[in-house]
This record gives C-alpha cells, structure tokens and sequence, in this order.
C-alpha cells in the first residue's frame, strides 16, 4: 500500500471525562487539597499492582475502555475478573468499578460515554490465582497532542521503574490524528518509551491497530494482518518507533488488527453495540496470553518462520 497522510486523516480526539483519585499518602508528603473534577494523581495506590501488568497504552478517544470492555466478554468465562476496589479510594471510584461491572454484564445498548471508567485497574485470576491484572487509564496520561512531550505522571513513573512485568499494548489505528505531526510525536513518545524504560527481557510490547472493521482491507471476513501492519509500518511518521522496535532485543513483536463492534441506531433513537466477531479478542488475548506465559510450540516455529 502507497503512503498517504489521508490514511491518517481523522477526527481531532476530544478530552476524556476525568476521574477524581486517590490512595493513603507517601511519608512526608502531603496530598494538595482536593478539586473537584481534577485528578488527584499523587495519591494513586500503584502498590496495588504487583504483576504481570497489561497496559492499555493510547491516547484520547482511540477507543482502549470498548476495547477493554470487548477483551473482557471474551475472557470471562474462562477467568474472574475483579476491579481493584483500593487501586482508588476517592467516592467516584465506586462508580467507576460499578459502571464497568454494569456495561461488561450487558454491552447490548451503546454506553453514553467510556470517561466513567477510564481510569480503572482490574484483576484476572484463573483457578484461584491472579493471572495478570489490566490498566486503563487516561488517554492524556499517555499523550496529549497539544503537549507531546509532557511527561508520565508520578504513578505511571512508578509503575515503570518496578520490576514485575509489563505487558504494553500500543494503540494505533489508520485516522487517529489529522496531522502526520501528531503522528510522529506520538510514534517519538512511544519509541522513547521503548527505548529507555521498557525491558525487552522482562517486558512485552504488542501493536494493536483499532477500529480494523472501519477499512477495507478483508478477505473471507477476516482482516489481512499485513495491509494494516504496512499502512502503519511504512509511514513516515513511525519511524522512531519502528527503530526502537528494532533495537530494543525483543524476539517477537505482534501486531493485531482489532475491532470491538459496531454502533448502530436501532430505530427508537437509542444506539445499540453489536459485538465484534470472537476472532478479535481470541486474537489479542493469544498474544496477551502467551507474552504472559510463554508461546507454544507452534507458535514459536510459526514465529521463527514467517
């Protein structure tokens, strides 16, 4: 596919609600007073986390919480899934956990909006034990096209500097900013990333490319990996990262083209959420597994000889 700044073309992300946080205060530091609607990051108990973490990495509107939510319907019957209800001690915690249990026990209406549970850590046990556990937080927190090189709050600062592993799935999509800039500086922010402060041989890095079902780049019904791989790969403005990839040591980096579903109008003047096809989240979650456990046999010779 030829290199065109229109398959970057989109729509200009539009802030995210913000969540009030809090978690019990470090020695000698004390929390600034509390202001409604602003997030107090300071008191975040990242102390809650102990690993494997997977990371939804992206900014504003790229779609993470759907695609959280997608990921979820597909896994729990398999797992238990738990939100960690002192990840957050603020009262609007309890809303979050409660708007993710509600839209994850029926995705059949649209939700109004995803702000209310953009900053939520998760719990996935499998057999009595923790499997992994799931970050979700603000778009802004990763990067904001207006300050793109803002850097990490604390609790992101702390999570990176701790040793438990990390699972970082970078969220991409083929309209994601209006400018090849934006692209680029967002490309740089997560090649420093990359670069400096995720291990390749502790840590997994996954490319998800969002939103595959809005192109037309199918055959059979399922999406052709290698279109969308090369739509973003072969762009100008991520050859940062695809150096850092390159450099990093690490012996695997999938890629996976996603879809959550589809919004639609049922008639009534309400919106209605159809489901993607399992193929999606069965997908992300083989990679996600296995960066978590280990490939397979046949996913490692699969791997070596592709």
């Amino acid at each position: 596919m030829s290199e065109s700044k229109e398959q970057f073309k989109g729509i200009v992300p539009t802030p995210d609600s913000e969540e009030t946080s809090s978690a019990p205060p470090q020695p000698q530091n004390i929390a600034a007073p509390q202001v409604p609607g602003e997030v107090n990051l300071q008191r975040i108990d990242t102390r809650r986390i102990t690993g494997p973490l997977v990371v939804f990495f992206g900014p504003r509107e790229i779609g993470k919480t759907v695609t959280l939510l997608r990921l979820c319907t597909y896994i729990r019957s398999n797992y238990r899934i738990s939100p960690d209800e002192s990840f957050r001690t603020d009262d609007r915690y309890a809303g979050t956990t409660a708007a993710f249990e509600t839209l994850l026990g029926d995705m059949q209406l649209a939700p109004e909006s995803t702000g209310d549970i953009n900053f939520l850590l998760l719990n996935i046990t499998h057999d009595g034990g923790r499997f992994c556990q799931f970050l979700e937080s603000p778009g802004e927190h990763f990067f904001d096209r207006l300050k793109p090189k803002a850097p990490y709050p604390n609790y992101m600062n702390r999570i990176l500097a701790e040793d438990y592993k990390k699972i970082f799935v970078l969220f991409f999509e083929l309209n994601m900013f209006r400018s090849d800039e934006d692209l680029r500086n967002y490309s740089d922010k997560i090649a420093g990333l990359v670069s400096d402060q995720i291990v390749s041989k502790r840590d997994e890095v996954i490319i998800l490319c969002n939103k595959a079902d809005l192109h037309p780049h199918f055959r059979g019904g399922m999406p052709i990996k290698a279109e969308y791989r090369k739509a973003i790969y072969d762009h100008s403005s991520f050859r940062s990262l695809k150096e850092a990839l390159k450099n990093s040591g690490f012996r695997y980096v999938p890629f996976v083209p996603f879809s959550a579903g589809a919004f639609n109008n049922d008639g009534t003047g309400r919106k209605v959420f159809a489901l993607s096809p399992e193929h999606y989240p069965k997908h992300l979650w083989k990679e996600i597994h296995e960066s978590i456990q280990g490939p397979s046999v046949w996913s490692s010779l699969w791997n070596i000889f592709r």
